[in-house]
């Protein structure tokens, strides 16, 4: 029997070289990944952005809007504690009134 040591499978990134002693890829894969992540993190934009034929595709969602907390305070009650009643409205915690103001004055 000539069973190979676990270190010696092959790379799972591009499926054709040995990986690394207690690595998933293989040397090549491994720097080209260094690189480009490194190329990312600077806001440079490379080749590498598109997956290769080993790697996985990821759907990416977009997140949603961030709708801000209102920044004044309630007409009613005096106070400024706000809840999000619904996505993007906001209502008074205390009384349940609406704000009449939704974002912070510029100034």
């Amino acid at each position: 029997m000539t069973d190979a040591p676990p270190d010696t499978r092959l790379c799972s990134r591009c499926h054709q070289a040995d990986r690394l002693p207690h690595q998933r890829w293989c040397r090549a894969c491994l720097t080209s990944y260094k690189r480009d992540r490194r190329a990312r993190l600077r806001g440079e934009v490379t080749g590498a952005d598109v997956p290769t034929p080993g790697q996985a595709e990821e759907a990416v969602t977009p997140a949603p809007p961030v709708v801000e907390r209102p920044w004044v305070l309630c007409g009613l009650c005096g106070y400024a504690d706000w809840f999000e009643h619904e996505p993007g409205v906001w209502r008074c915690r205390l009384d349940g009134r609406t704000p009449d103001v939704h974002h912070r004055p510029e100034g």
